[in-house]
């Protein structure tokens, strides 16, 4: 019974994530005038614009503020959302990886867009070697 209630807590949790999430994105495509299926193809296909309805969701949701990306709050949703066979320090390491290399660029659009790219891309997952790339 204690299982069934603590999955029903976890699932209840994420469906409001995903309903705060769902409701962000879509007053962001509309106030940027794309349907979920634009923006779909645009990530997939990699273009930076993107990145600005990245951004709006990111700005409604506390993860930018004054144009500077939060790394705590992405933290702090994601684990709401993580998978016990996800290792956290792997994940929180990727993030703040991933959030310099966002903030060396301007523009809030330009930096949702290389938050975004960089958190899809696996190399990503190699954040020590690629610090260590870095040191040497």
């Amino acid at each position: 019974m204690k299982i069934v209630v603590l999955c029903l807590v976890v699932l209840s949790g994420v469906a409001c994530v995903s309903a705060g999430y769902r409701e962000y994105q879509n007053a962001c495509l509309d106030e940027n005038g794309l349907t979920k299926e634009e923006f779909y193809a645009m990530k997939r296909n990699q273009d930076p614009r993107s990145g600005c309805v990245t951004a709006c969701i990111m700005k409604k949701n506390g993860s930018m503020k004054h144009g500077i990306i939060d790394a705590r709050g992405i933290k702090r949703r994601m684990r709401t959302l993580l998978s016990p066979f996800i290792s956290k320090d792997k994940l929180y390491e990727k993030i703040d990886y991933c959030v310099d290399e966002a903030e060396n660029h301007v523009g809030v659009c330009e930096k949702a867009y290389v938050l975004q790219k960089c958190l899809r891309t696996p190399r990503a997952n190699n954040v020590q070697g690629e610090r260590q790339k870095m040191i040497d």
